[in-house]
């Protein structure tokens, strides 16, 4: 059988794109209609109370385990930046302790210097012929050795306070006491006023002296037991409850506990941080808190994860799932967040120098050449800082290797040895900017077989502020978060939003987000520049900003630097401070130049840039030495 099909003239199918495009956009209405009623059809589904119970805990069991896992490591962690808190409030009290013994001590030192010199004056109280029968035989020689040995421990106490010193002086002084106050005094008149004073006011100055020696131990006895109640500081009772008895608790309990975690975690390098800032500043710990932002919450309360019953559809099971995943997502970002800020904490370190480890100490000594070098550097000069990176890094651990086929000095032993150390002779650059400026390339992956030449350029950062910094260009000792920590994931509160800036935004087209006369919430941004000068990103004035990026080099070796920032900068190179400007200055492409030390494998940089009035931007190049002669 033939079947005949009537012919259709082909302007037939013909109609307009219009037409087409309001027939398609029709389809995909109906079509997504279709799948938000399946969706609802599905979410109202009901599940029998034993089958949602059974999905429920399936669901619950697998993340149960992962959580307990990342919380048990959250938990170590914490407990080592609890255990470094403690140790840099020790060293801070015991500053305090040290100030407070010395100023109790100063009236001591006082009557005693007094009092030695009056014992100068009693060398004839043997020869004496009214005085031959009561005074002891030996007793000036005595006398002298005792005064002797008190002047040395008084000399030792000066140099910085130690209790086995303090008590040798208090013996000594005890000492001095009773063998003046065995001296019994003639009652004629035969006997020379002038000297009977001199015995009386030896006696009577040591007297006030011993007087005031239990009050250092009374001092000391505070201060322990203060370090003592610091040293009980545990975890508290219902986080380590819930940490040890994972097996019934659920995921609420869990992400309870691991927000009761982060907030304890945020306290600790809090803690830290203003340790750190006291140690330097030569405060107390609250004022130093004061100047400091504090740690910022990045959990979140989980409501669906409080629901009282078990799910009785699939949509409340999704929800629960939802909600468990979350739950799950937040404490890996937690653990990920603690092991990073105990790493950065770490790296940034600086003890006072009685108690310093030898990586911190050279951390320190590098910061006192960066200080130098900052005031003393003539233009175009180089600062060499490789020697004592790859010291630093070699006591660390973080590095044992250096750059193969070179010679350098050997400077193992002490850090003060290190301080002092500095190239034969000095190092002189000077950049062709028009050459450098048209030729440079941008790169962050350095092989000595690269075909590129010369100076490259770093053009690809993480950037985060502003912060305010109050129109101080000079001082880095106030930390801001990115110094102990670099979290991508983190919001911090910035500078405050002011009518000033929206204008500014607004006139440019920019919209942020802020809410006027608020303060910012900053996050990282990722910035790529398409020139050798990084401009950032929400610039303003008197406001502080970091920048962040890695590099990689296949093999350990020395780089020259060359730094300019608009206005002043601070620069760590894996966690070493490495060079700092301070005060309003233009840029400039050879602004700074340093010799510095990259170990094999990825090296972190950090910048921290001031910015005063107006404009604000980086450049950071770098050259093989060896290679920059030629250009």
């Amino acid at each position: 059988m033939i079947y005949l099909i009537p012919s259709l003239r082909y302007n037939q199918l013909e109609f307009s794109r219009e037409e087409a495009e309001t027939r398609t956009q029709e389809v995909r209405e109906r079509a997504e209609a279709i799948r938000e009623q399946q969706k609802k059809e599905r979410a109202e589904r009901q599940l029998s109370e034993a089958h949602a119970r059974e999905l429920t805990e399936e669901i619950e069991k697998k993340e149960r385990q992962e959580i307990t896992r990342q919380l048990q490591n959250v938990r170590e962690v914490y407990e080592k930046l609890e255990a470094e808190r403690l140790q840099k409030l020790e060293h801070v009290e015991n500053r305090s302790l040290a100030e407070r013994l010395n100023k109790q001590l100063e009236p001591l030192r006082r009557d005693m210097e007094r009092t030695l010199e009056k014992i100068d004056d009693l060398e004839w109280l043997e020869a004496d012929k009214d005085l031959g029968k009561q005074v002891p035989e030996g007793f000036a020689e005595s006398l002298q050795k005792d005064r002797k040995k008190f002047e040395e421990l008084l000399e030792q106490l000066d140099e910085g306070y130690n209790k086995d010193t303090l008590d040798e002086v208090m013996d000594a002084a005890k000492s001095l006491v009773e063998k003046t106050s065995a001296v019994e005094l003639p009652q004629n008149k035969a006997f020379d006023a002038r000297r009977r004073q001199i015995l009386w006011a030896a006696r009577d100055s040591l007297n006030k002296a011993n007087e005031l020696i239990d009050a250092p131990d009374q001092i000391t006895a505070e201060q322990n037991a203060k370090t003592n109640e610091n040293a009980q500081a545990t975890l508290p009772e219902p986080i380590a409850e819930t940490l040890e008895q994972t097996d019934n608790k659920s995921i609420a309990e869990l992400h309870d506990a691991a927000q009761q975690l982060e907030q304890l975690i945020n306290e600790s390098i809090d803690g830290s941080r203003a340790a750190e800032l006291a140690m330097r500043q030569g405060t107390d710990i609250e004022s130093a808190r004061t100047k400091l932002i504090p740690s910022e919450s990045q959990m979140s309360d989980i409501p669906a994860l409080r629901a009282p019953d078990t799910p009785t559809t699939l949509g409340e099971l999704d929800q629960r799932k939802e909600a468990v995943n979350e739950a799950a997502r937040q404490v890996s970002q937690l653990n990920q967040r603690a092991n990073q800020m105990a790493q950065q904490l770490n790296s940034n370190q600086s003890r006072d120098s009685a108690t310093m480890s030898p990586s911190t100490s050279l951390n320190q000594a590098l910061q006192n050449r960066l200080h130098k070098a900052s005031s003393e550097s003539q233009p175009g000069e180089v600062q060499d800082v490789s020697a004592l990176m790859r010291m630093a890094m070699s006591q660390s651990g973080s590095d044992s290797s250096g750059p193969e086929g070179q010679e350098y000095r050997n400077i193992e032993g002490s850090p003060e040895s290190a301080n002092d150390f500095s190239p034969d002779s000095k190092q002189v650059v000077n950049l062709d900017g028009i050459n450098i400026t048209a030729n440079a390339l941008p790169g962050r992956r350095f092989s000595a077989s690269s075909s590129r030449q010369g100076w490259l350029y770093l053009d690809t950062w993480y950037v985060i502020g502003p912060w305010d910094n109050d129109g101080d260009l000079r001082s880095f000792d106030i930390p801001l978060p990115p110094e102990s920590e670099i979290n991508f994931d983190g919001a911090y509160t910035g500078k405050v939003y002011t009518p000033q800036h929206a204008r500014q935004d607004s006139e440019q087209g920019i919209i942020r987000g802020y809410t006027l006369n608020e303060p910012r919430t900053l996050r990282w941004n990722f910035i790529q520049s398409d020139s050798i000068r990084t401009m950032v990103p929400d610039e303003v004035s008197n406001a502080t900003y970091y920048l962040h990026t890695d590099i990689y080099f296949e093999e350990a070796r020395d780089m020259l630097i060359a730094i300019g920032s608009d206005d002043s900068a601070k620069v760590w190179i894996n966690g070493f401070p490495v060079w700092q400007d301070s005060g309003q200055s233009r840029w400039a492409l050879g602004e700074h130049f340093n010799k510095v030390y990259f170990k094999q494998g990825y090296n972190s940089i950090l910048v921290r840039l001031e910015n005063g009035p107006q404009r604000c931007e980086l450049s950071f190049l770098i050259c093989p030495p060896e290679i920059n002669k030629a250009y």
